[in-house]
């Protein structure tokens, strides 16, 4: 059963066009091969539909969020880059990453002309049960479906 999820999820997540529509090919295959990747770890966790098609809804919140930050941050004020910063921090929550839209603005100052490297820094902070990039040490995060287990 988890590889029709699977299945199912990668294509959906390919014919839907907003977690890419704002990034260049080589951005937007890097987005999408990271959420090939997610999608995978989640359905080898063997998971009901219902309980799939949340955790994967959240996780498509994420990669739009990315999308849209990273594809509009040269023109978009300071105000509507931190509310899709708060709304891509709050889907990463729901998938278990203990993060803060302010943790997530760092970094843009680090990759400021590289897309393909913000990407790279949102997706390690949000990657579910990574460790935390920002910190000295990690803090104990719950993991990817910790979240599920209190369903």
């Amino acid at each position: 059963m988890s590889d029709e999820q699977a299945q199912r999820a990668i294509q959906q997540l390919y014919e839907d066009t907003s977690a890419r529509d704002e990034l260049s090919d080589d951005e937007a295959n890097f987005l999408l091969g990271w959420g090939e990747a997610q999608i995978k770890a989640l359905a080898a966790r063997g998971l009901d539909d219902a309980t799939f098609a949340a955790a994967f809804a959240h996780l498509r919140a994420v990669m739009k969020n990315i999308n849209r930050y990273t594809g509009q941050r040269a023109y978009q004020t300071p105000e509507a880059l931190l509310a899709l910063l708060d709304e891509l921090a709050a889907e990463a929550q729901s998938l278990g990453v203990d993060i803060q839209a302010q943790q997530l603005a760092i970094p843009q100052a680090q990759a400021a002309d590289d897309n393909i490297a913000l990407i790279q820094a949102l997706t390690a902070l949000v990657t579910p049960g990574a460790p935390d990039a920002t910190a000295d040490e990690p803090p104990a995060q719950p993991g990817f479906f910790d979240w599920l287990k209190k369903l």
